[in-house]
Formats: structure tokens, sequence, C-alpha cells
């Protein structure tokens, strides 16, 4: 419903915080590493955003960057895991740290998130290993068709909306032909490359 959320911060706590958008203030879980990267209070922030809906709740979650933002939609499509323990591993661990343990199937250190036990953690592994392997750099054999971060956002967002790895890496390189690749922001480089599809 919402990609993302820009106002003013009105509130933080370390599982929740207010943001004012004209007015109007979004409660927002996030998990720990986003509030540990939350400016003072009353200045200007902005939150990648989703939206869980329940018979009888609607809850936003937060994040301060996109790729978290993927990771928690990511570990919730897993079957029996719901956004409480989304939070709770992304309060543990980076995304690049998940993205190591989910390699590697280290199901110990997973298995330290409050939440998660040994069946939960294996089950993590298995479901996600594929899944994680699309989005870590240390599994992208062509580098220069996505050579940064904006270009990696991309990469996950298209994978996001159901093409497969290498489809998305097939319109990034087609679009890479195309425009001078460097210069595009997240914004015009997705428009780009679904204009392309």
């Amino acid at each position: 419903m919402y990609s993302y959320l820009r106002g003013e911060l009105s509130e933080k706590k370390s599982d929740f915080v207010t943001l004012d958008v004209h007015g109007v203030g979004y409660e927002i879980s996030v998990p720990f590493k986003t509030y540990q990267k939350l400016p003072e209070i009353g200045s200007p922030l902005k939150l990648y955003t989703h939206c869980s809906y329940r018979e009888d709740s609607q809850k936003l979650f937060g994040f301060s960057e996109e790729a978290e933002k993927h990771i928690f939609r990511l570990i919730i499509s897993v079957s029996g895991i719901g956004p409480k323990v989304g939070l709770a591993v992304l309060s543990t661990f980076t995304v690049e740290e998940l993205e190591e343990i989910i390699l590697q199937q280290d199901a110990i250190s997973l298995s330290r998130v409050p939440g998660v036990g040994k069946k939960v953690s294996e089950r993590l592994l298995m479901e996600l290993r594929d899944k994680m392997n699309t989005f870590s750099k240390k599994n992208v054999p062509d580098k220069e068709d996505v050579s940064d971060q904006v270009h990696q956002d991309v990469l996950m967002a298209l994978i996001s909306l159901g093409y497969k790895d290498q489809q998305a890496r097939k319109i990034l390189f087609e679009v890479k032909k195309q425009k001078d690749f460097q210069t595009l922001t997240f914004q015009s480089l997705m428009k780009e490359c679904l204009a392309s599809v």
C-alpha cells in the first residue's frame, strides 16, 4: 500500500516510531537496527514501509533501507513465519550478516534470535537459501551488471515483482546498453527497467 513514508520523527522507541506526515501520525514498528540509525526527534525521516493486514488489525513496518524491507518480506513469506519473527531477525542481524548466515546454513547463529528455535531456524535456512542467494553480492556473477547498491536494489525489486533471477539480470543488462547506467537513481532505473519489459 505504501512504498515509503517521509515526514518528521515525532516519537521513537526501541520497537516503534511515530512519523508525522502532514499532520497525520503514523505508528510504525521498526527493527532495532533501524532504531539505531534514527535521527533526533523533530528531524526529517524517510522509512521504507510494509503494511500487514489481518482480520482484526493492520500494522505498518518501517526500515531505513530498501534492502531491509525486501529481506523482511522474504522472511515473512516463509510458511509459519510472521512479522514478529521478521522484526526479531532484522533486529539481531544486518542484511549482510543475515545473507552470510543463510549462505553458510548457520542454524546456530540464527537460533540466537528471540523466538527462533532450532526447528524454525532450520525451516528459515532451507526456504530462504535459494532466495537469499539471489540477493547476496557474493553470489552475483556479473558484478558489472549490478555495480552498486542502487543496481542491487533494483535487481531485488524486480525479483520481488516476480521476475526470475536471470530475467532480472537480462533486463538490467539491456538498460545498461542503452543508458548511462552510473547516473540513474533507483526510481529512474526501475522505471527504465519496467518500461523495457
